[in-house]
């Protein structure tokens, strides 16, 4: 693998190269070769579209199916979902630390807080209380990442409110530490600035990764009986057998080669 090597690029350009960052990279970036952009953030999805009419793009990356969804009509077939991969060897298996704090809960609410920290959290903190169950709450860009660990070492559960997310590393690395999530997914964009691009028929959500060995989903309308579901059942999860299956390293580099193969394929390139 080569890195910032424009020299190899120029010399060579039919290779496929990747380029991560923003769109503006892309104008200091003055390379023939097909190329990945990715991950980066494009831009919203008319800018995002004209990034996908440059004739080298061959692929935009975004990191969850849903958040591909969203872009499609503006960037047709140039679209791939590829996730960041999670690092499970430097995220230690939480579930063999002594645990005394029963759910954590992760804050992560970024539109109408006050309205929805009181439809939410507040109505959640009141289930935990009176069901004898003891809780932390933090609050997302509000902790040091050292400190997150420590709290995940230390949670029998962790409870994730937000709107929604392309990926959620955050939620991610709990369920690597194998702590069990309670997951609020109404399923509805929330991001004025992203609404007027929406199509009537997306769905989003909070845990775009996520399947029956990592928690429970649950909506305002149903988090009451959910929870009780969920504490019910929270020693048969496996989160991290989840995110080792399917968000490995491994997983996604090979995921990320298989796309550069590819298109390399496609310029004719061995």
């Amino acid at each position: 693998m080569r890195v910032n090597d424009f020299r190899a690029a120029l010399a060579r350009p039919h290779y496929p190269i990747g380029i991560a960052g923003h769109p503006t990279v892309l104008d200091r970036v003055q390379l023939p070769n097909p190329a990945i952009f990715g991950p980066g953030d494009p831009g919203y999805p008319d800018e995002a579209g004209i990034v996908a009419q440059r004739p080298s793009i061959e692929r935009i990356i975004q990191p969850s199916q849903w958040y591909v969804d969203f872009y499609q009509p503006y960037c047709v077939n140039k679209l791939m979902v590829w996730p960041a991969g999670i690092d499970t060897d430097k995220i230690p298996d939480a579930s063999v630390f002594p645990k005394y704090v029963d759910v954590l809960i992760y804050d992560k609410i970024r539109w109408n807080y006050d309205e929805t920290y009181n439809s939410i959290i507040e109505p959640l903190k009141h289930k935990l209380n009176s069901s004898g169950l003891s809780f932390e709450i933090i609050r997302y860009e509000h902790y040091l990442p050292r400190d997150y660990a420590k709290y995940l070492k230390r949670a029998k559960t962790m409870a994730f409110v937000c709107e929604h997310e392309t990926q959620g590393l955050a939620c991610e690395q709990a369920m690597a530490s194998n702590v069990p999530v309670f997951a609020w997914d109404e399923g509805q964009l929330a991001d004025p600035k992203q609404i007027p691009y929406v199509q009537s028929d997306l769905r989003v959500s909070s845990v775009p990764y996520f399947d029956d060995r990592c928690g429970v989903r649950f909506t305002r309308a149903n988090m009451m009986e959910r929870f009780d579901a969920f504490w019910q059942a929270r020693e048969s999860f496996r989160p991290r057998d989840y995110i080792v299956e399917t968000l490995s390293m491994e997983k996604c580099g090979s995921s990320y080669l298989e796309a550069y193969n590819a298109i390399a394929k496609q310029q004719g390139v061995r």
